[in-house]
């Protein structure tokens, strides 16, 4: 007899099983600050301590990104980055994303124990380059 298990369940049991072996680290505003402060952009703390993880788990946990219908000014680009910043919060209990907000674009930071990573929410893809609406000239970061 084979056991079938709904694909729904089957998400919610695989998102419960990755925050429980997740073993987030903490680290202080300091330590954060020093990461965004080498980007030379204006940015704002919001905690006093962070948890993260390797950029190894922060790849599982971008599959659970929410997507909804664009609309113009009422749901965009900066509505996207904000969702998966909470959600990440509320799921994971991980507060090292960050609204990336320029003249153009918003899209997510994500602080990694190994390093800075740029997320964009709309598309679910890791941006690489940060170039064109992704440029960090004039942008300011809140996390």
């Amino acid at each position: 007899m084979k056991l079938r298990i709904h694909r729904g369940f089957r998400w919610v049991l695989d998102l419960v099983l990755l925050r429980l072996f997740l073993d987030p680290s903490q680290y202080s505003s300091f330590w954060v600050g020093q990461q965004l402060f080498t980007l030379g952009v204006d940015y704002r703390l919001r905690d006093g301590r962070y948890w993260t993880v390797p950029f190894a788990k922060w790849e599982r946990i971008a599959k659970y990104n929410i997507k909804f219908r664009y609309y113009v000014d009422r749901w965009d680009c900066d509505n996207y980055a904000d969702l998966f910043r909470v959600l990440v919060n509320a799921a994971f209990g991980l507060n090292t994303v960050g609204t990336v907000l320029n003249d153009q674009h918003a899209w997510n930071v994500v602080v990694a124990e190994d390093g800075l990573h740029w997320f964009e929410p709309q598309t679910g893809v890791w941006v690489t380059d940060l170039t064109g609406i992704y440029t960090l000239t004039g942008a300011r970061v809140e996390i």
